[in-house]
């Protein structure tokens, strides 16, 4: 599949900026993982990420509604038949390492990963085909948080709390969107300087200990930050390989829990900077349509993700999947 759609786009010319940086980025992330993370590659999951990109990048040029169709009706799926499987089956479908509950969407820190930008763009579907959310898109909204406040992972329903609320606002008739890429990616860096680098926590303190129920060491979290800022600065630029670790306490490795120090531990500041383009190249597209509702949903998904990757190391599937359509807005916004 992947190496047919990769004919196709060269044979059709379906190739752009977007795709390019975007292989450059896996490229990166494999070869920086075949010499610094014993030739763990996951060449999986990125080609199904490229799979996604490829696909995604012709078929919404050509069938606009049919994609954005068959896109809400698996996340429809993934979001219906994960909450069954969650009060059908209390003890999880399978454990992870041993010893972590897991259902359909994996273990409940990772249900964000795709309930987020799932119910948004189940969203932006009825709202392309209709120019309005109507009871389905209601309906998948109330299980996501239904969902979320049950596994209560608490950066996930701030996120989509986020997502909510910035629909709301930004959806109004009669109101220009008040949103924009780069109002949003000043505010997330000050955020995400504040919160991760600095640890500087106080401000948000009523809402980590008394609504969300946590220490302001987001349940430790800033100790592995910690940590994996020491261990960035002894191979900055490339990296120590996907799904690398750090220890974070006397004997236990963890995954950064956050998706940019992830990134970054991974495959260094060059895959930072690579991921950052891809990011700013979709991101100059939706700028420059900043007044379509379609853009700003898109935008309002992808810095969901963002959010939501605050306190977990999300994927990257579903962030280049915005992105990707984020760069081909054109084609399926309605305003």
């Amino acid at each position: 599949m992947f190496f047919y759609l990769l004919f196709i786009t060269f044979f059709k010319k379906e190739i752009n900026l977007f795709i390019i940086f975007s292989f450059i980025f896996f490229i990166w992330r494999t070869f920086s993982s075949y010499y610094y993370s014993n030739g763990v590659l996951d060449l999986v999951n990125s080609s199904r990420i490229l799979t996604l990109i490829l696909l995604i990048n012709i078929t919404i040029k050509k069938y606009p509604k049919s994609t954005l169709r068959a896109i809400s009706i698996v996340f429809s799926s993934y979001i219906i038949l994960n909450l069954i499987s969650y009060f059908i089956f209390p003890q999880g479908l399978y454990r992870v390492e041993g010893h972590q509950l897991a259902w359909l969407l994996g273990i409940e820190n990772q249900f964000g990963f795709v309930l987020i930008p799932g119910t948004l763009l189940v969203i932006i579907y009825f709202w392309y085909e209709y120019k309005n959310v109507k009871w389905i898109p209601l309906t998948i909204i109330l299980l996501t948080v239904t969902t979320l406040l049950k596994a209560w992972s608490a950066t996930a329903i701030v996120a989509i709390f986020f997502v909510l609320i910035s629909l709301f606002i930004n959806l109004r008739k009669n109101i220009k969107p008040l949103y924009s890429f780069i109002r949003l990616s000043i505010i997330y860096i000050i955020i995400w300087f504040i919160v991760v680098r600095f640890n500087s926590v106080s401000f948000f303190e009523s809402i980590i200990t008394d609504f969300l129920g946590k220490d302001l060491t987001f349940s430790g979290r800033t100790r592995i930050w910690d940590s994996v800022f020491e261990s960035i600065s002894y191979s900055p630029w490339y990296g120590f390989g996907i799904n690398s670790e750090v220890l974070g306490g006397i004997v236990t490795f963890f995954a950064a829990h956050n998706m940019i120090l992830q990134v970054i531990l991974d495959t260094g500041f060059i895959g930072l900077i690579l991921f950052a383009t891809c990011v700013i190249i979709a991101g100059v597209k939706l700028q420059k349509n900043k007044n379509s509702r379609i853009s700003v949903m898109l935008l309002i998904g992808i810095f969901g993700i963002l959010i939501g990757g605050l306190s977990e190391s999300y994927r990257l599937n579903y962030i280049f999947l915005l992105l990707i359509m984020s760069y081909n807005i054109k084609y399926i916004q309605r305003d």
